[in-house]
């Protein structure tokens, strides 16, 4: 509840860190603001999802919230490398024995 009692021992525990991110949902800012007046750091609310109607690949709206509170973002679109064995598995893996 926005603006109301908060228990004294996740306050305190809140109160220790220097940095939060929260990674929710948390459309009114209720949970920020309860954070805010017990975490003397900053507090980074990272949205997970696009908003509804908003065409983006998550991707990009995941880069976008990091870029928005500075970090820098080296690689547009992040790639997986595969191993040798991992390929090799991949390859043999739909086979069908019989």
């Amino acid at each position: 509840m926005r603006g109301g009692p908060l228990d004294p021992s996740v306050s305190q525990l809140f109160g220790r860190f220097d940095l939060i991110v929260l990674f929710g949902k948390d459309e009114e800012g209720t949970f920020v603001d309860n954070l805010e007046r017990v975490c003397h750091g900053p507090i980074l609310h990272i949205r997970p999802f696009p908003s509804p109607g908003e065409k983006i690949h998550l991707t990009d709206h995941l880069l976008g919230q990091f870029a928005r509170y500075g970090f820098p973002i080296s690689v547009v679109y992040p790639r997986l490398r595969l191993t040798a064995s991992d390929q090799d598995w991949e390859e043999n893996s739909g086979k069908v024995k019989g």
